[in-house]
């Protein structure tokens, strides 16, 4: 069985605060794989044999790792500032595999995760060596081109990002994810989502649907935004009245007036 949540996240960033002061270095392959041997509190970072590394104690990712000979179509952007972000496959075999699944947790829940890139392979020259390119939070998954959206950041930043997290934005991450299952057209009450309070989670489903849609109706092709209001509303497609569920795939973008009249039935 896996330790509580709580204790999961702790431990997770006890091990990325010890790391800190090796993220954008170089490291060994042994220092990610025996890492015990230099920081005695955390067993390994990755162990190399695959791409997404969950530890048995953890339901999140601890570390991926980006190869030279890369099967998958992984892309890493270095900005000039010194940034990066990464788009990163999850492994085959569908996303119900506990590692997509590990990396899906990460995203739902604004964990980050330690990102690996190898700069060399062994040889008699010397070891292999990967860039610790240090903690990265997942943005999206996009579902058409089967990628995880990945952005460095540091640790500083994402310590006071975590801590301050409304429950909106969690609610909407999640709402985000359901692409990646069967659509459920009804509200299923015994799911977590559905037993957040319904100012919350309606909140949420507007900020993801008008994103989707990019604040424009739908049918007219309005669309007029400014810094404290928006034309365009989120609506249901099935009917709330009639259990339609937040799904985002049960809603669209309409200006005030064609949303009327989708709920008349005109």
């Amino acid at each position: 069985m896996n330790a509580p949540l709580t204790d999961d996240k702790s431990r997770r960033w006890l091990i990325f605060r010890q790391l800190a002061p090796y993220f954008a270095k170089s490291v060994t392959a042994e220092f990610l794989q025996k890492t015990s041997k230099f920081l005695p509190d955390i067993e390994r970072i990755h162990p190399l044999f695959e791409g997404i590394y969950k530890p048995a104690w953890s339901d999140f990712a601890l570390a991926i790792r980006s190869v030279i000979d890369n099967p998958y179509d992984d892309e890493i952007h270095d900005l000039p500032d010194g940034r990066w972000w990464i788009k990163y496959s999850p492994k085959t075999g569908g996303m119900e595999i506990a590692q997509n699944v590990a990396l899906l947790n990460c995203m739902k829940n604004h964990e980050p995760v330690i990102v690996l890139r190898q700069e060399a392979k062994g040889s008699g020259r010397g070891p292999t060596r990967y860039r610790l390119l240090g903690l990265g939070l997942i943005q999206e998954y996009e579902a058409d081109s089967e990628l995880f959206v990945i952005h460095g950041v540091d640790l500083a930043t994402l310590e006071s990002v975590c801590a301050e997290l409304p429950e909106n934005e969690t609610i909407a991450t999640v709402l985000r994810t359901e692409v990646l299952t069967p659509f459920i057209p009804f509200v299923q009450e015994e799911r977590a989502v559905y037993r957040t309070s319904t100012e919350k989670r309606d909140a949420a489903f507007r900020s993801v649907v008008l994103d989707q849609y990019g604040h424009t109706c739908a049918v007219t092709g309005m669309r007029f935004r400014s810094s404290r209001a928006t034309e365009a509303q989120a609506a249901h497609i099935i009917p709330k009245k009639e259990h339609g569920s937040d799904d985002p795939r049960n809603g669209m973008s309409l200006s005030r007036s064609m949303h009327w009249t989708l709920d008349r039935g005109i």
